[in-house]
């Protein structure tokens, strides 16, 4: 019996498409299959042929933590790559990581030594730095802030962006702050294409000061970051630069006590604005169902002593410590383990990282596409 007939051209790369982008390294074994499934892969347009395939959904390649080794002042960032995406580690990163968005990672030089600050933004795929003027507050004029990294498309009027090509491109910082005497909130953006910072804006503020973490939520043409307390947040229209605030909904374990619990910002899989946070026993996920906050509606709820191995009164011994965008993933820590909960697979739980000191619970997700070999030396 002769051999059947090959593949034809376009039905070898359309399986070569459907290859997971969570896992490059099946990109590299495919190219070792033969000289045919090399030329396909070594063609210098598959990889954004790859990225529009998959633009749904980049993956997460790994995450960023921050700690203090030994007696060491400083802060350095860790990258911890995802047990199959070919990223290499990197064990000491001289910055805390602060966000990370359309392939960049935003981090902060913040020396307690030091009257100011100053930003990083890299790209760690291709080992790519650069170092941001200082921005136009100190410290002395800012009594807490945050800052988030974004492509420019996306922070263009109308945000269109199909961000395949994001981590070569331009792209902003916005950074916002509360300020010191007046206690109102402040912002002020970075544009790499300008290559500096444009003049601050304040605007309204609530209650309560801005947090250091958690990390902001991009939806559409809006940044979104959480204030101290758990019961506001604000939204910054990257448009007009102008900003407001939103109340969230308070827990429902107790009808007659107000209770805001720690949230984690997130965008879900079908483009909205949401929280999730722990009530009692479970991971309730939130999500904004009207604009400004109107209308809140609670969209899961996971009991998570179904999905976690969760030690006795562990109460006390669970946190949040990040999400990504667009993908339904929280990450939650038990004492000193990090686990992954998929929201699209009824809260399954996957554990990615252990003895993770508590101090540095929130972690800084990774989402980029990554093809071995393009990398640099």
């Amino acid at each position: 019996m002769p051999p059947p007939p090959p593949l034809p051209d376009e039905l070898v790369e359309e399986v070569l498409l459907r290859l997971p982008p969570d896992i490059p390294a099946s990109l590299a074994r495919a190219g070792l299959v033969c000289k045919r499934w090399h030329r396909f892969l070594s063609d210098p347009n598959f990889p954004r042929r790859f990225r529009e395939f998959h633009r749904r959904s980049p993956p997460v390649l790994g995450f960023l933590y921050n700690s203090r080794p030994g007696d060491d002042k400083d802060c350095v960032a860790r990258f911890v790559p995802t047990s199959a995406s070919g990223v290499r580690r990197a064990d000491r990163i001289p910055h805390r990581a602060l966000d990370s968005r359309h392939g960049r990672v935003l981090l902060i030089d913040d020396d307690s030594y030091s009257s100011s600050f100053s930003f990083v933004v890299c790209v760690p795929i291709a080992d790519e730095w650069r170092e941001l003027p200082k921005p136009p507050f100190r410290y002395p004029g800012l009594l807490t802030f945050t800052a988030a990294v974004l492509c420019a498309s996306a922070a263009a009027a109308g945000g269109a962006c199909n961000h395949l090509d994001c981590p070569s491109g331009p792209f902003v910082v916005v950074l916002v702050g509360t300020t010191l005497w007046t206690g109102t909130t402040c912002s002020c953006v970075y544009s790499s294409a300008a290559g500096a910072w444009g003049e601050p804006v304040y605007g309204p503020h609530s209650d309560y000061v801005i947090g250091g973490r958690p990390r902001s939520a991009l939806v559409g043409n809006a940044l979104y970051f959480v204030f101290e307390g758990n019961k506001t947040i604000l939204e910054y229209n990257l448009g007009p630069r102008a900003m407001s605030v939103i109340e969230l909904p308070r827990e429902q374990t107790q009808p007659f006590i107000k209770l805001f619990g720690p949230v984690e910002l997130t965008t879900t899989v079908d483009g909205q604005l949401g929280f999730a946070r722990v009530e009692k026993s479970r991971l309730c996920v939130w999500s904004m169902e009207e604009a400004g906050g109107a209308r809140w509606a609670l969209r899961q709820a996971i009991e998570l002593e179904k999905v976690l191995p969760l030690p006795a009164k562990w109460t006390s011994k669970i946190f949040l410590a990040g999400s990504a965008e667009g993908v339904g993933v929280i990450f939650v820590t038990v004492e000193d383990q990090l686990f992954t909960v998929d929201l699209r697979r009824c809260g399954q739980a996957t554990k990615i990282y252990e003895h993770l000191r508590l101090s540095n619970a929130m972690v800084v997700p990774y989402m980029s596409f990554f093809f071995p070999g393009n990398e640099p030396s």
